[in-house]
């Protein structure tokens, strides 16, 4: 496992070796967009291309592709570690992920990434779940909570990892504290990540970070009153994050330098449709 300080994630990525920088994807200038259509919370699945409008700075895009869950996925879980997730919390914590690896298929890959008074990544992404669950089942030990800079470590991994389809799961019992990131830019990194991030914590401060991700990238955050409903929560995560749609679209004219917002909407009424809100284009 890969573990550092305090002196930020910066640094730690450098020693890793993940030295680009994150960057929204794009496939010959194309851009990918991860798109969840539900219906009083349930996934609505059979859409087509002509179901779906997509904007790029309010002007109308031509959808190249759509396709759904026969992609592979990159599984980046994010776990709190920290003391106030020791005994029973714990427990349950590590039966969640032990069943959100069993439940992956033979084309997906796994990472996870550790924090408590230090962030850790260990093993990176690979398709051998059991070296996965066994970084898991090690012990940890800190009361500090890096939030911020874990879920950056994450979008980082996301981002220099082949894969078609990144989701980052987050779980955390309770809020930011002692990160070196600021929330501006892990949200920045966010914005040039094509990785989805969803929440999954017990805190009841209703945190911004989480939320912010999430909306950010397109993502969830799931709120849980019980400890032991961990396990479900991480089993609807993924089964979420495989009936979403990816559409992908070439913008009308040269994209341009800078932030370009996304509007993704779908012709079947009273349905929710859940995308990042932009990218990064130039």
């Amino acid at each position: 496992m890969t573990t550092w300080t305090a002196c930020g994630v910066a640094c730690a990525a450098l020693v890793a070796g993940f030295t680009q920088v994150p960057q929204f994807r794009t496939l010959v200038k194309e851009v990918r967009v991860d798109v969840l259509v539900t219906n009083k919370g349930q996934p609505v699945t059979g859409l087509t291309v002509a179901d779906f409008e997509v904007r790029d700075n309010g002007v109308l895009q031509r959808i190249n592709s759509l396709t759904s869950e026969e992609l592979p996925v990159n599984v980046i879980l994010v776990l709190d570690v920290s003391a106030s997730v020791e005994g029973e919390r714990l427990q349950h914590l590590r039966q969640a992920g032990h069943l959100l690896l069993s439940a992956l298929r033979l084309t997906d890959q796994a990472a996870l990434v550790r924090f408590a008074d230090t962030v850790g990544i260990g093993p990176a992404l690979t398709s051998d779940a059991a070296s996965v669950e066994a970084a898991l089942a090690s012990p940890t030990q800190g009361s500090d909570t890096p939030l911020v800079d874990a879920a950056a470590s994450a979008l980082i991994l996301a981002s220099v990892s082949p894969g078609p389809r990144a989701l980052v799961l987050v779980f955390s019992d309770g809020v930011e504290v002692s990160s070196y990131l600021t929330r501006t830019e892990v949200l920045e990194t966010a914005k040039r990540s094509d990785a989805v991030v969803y929440g999954v914590t017990l805190d009841k401060s209703h945190q911004t970070i989480l939320g912010d991700l999430a909306e950010t990238t397109g993502g969830e955050v799931i709120r849980l009153d019980k400890v032991n409903d961990l396990d479900t929560a991480f089993a609807r995560v993924l089964d979420r994050f495989r009936h979403r749609y990816v559409l992908s679209f070439t913008p009308a004219s040269d994209s341009a330098p800078g932030w370009h917002r996304l509007e993704v909407r779908v012709k079947p009424r009273g349905v929710k449709v859940t995308a990042r809100a932009g990218y990064f284009g130039g």
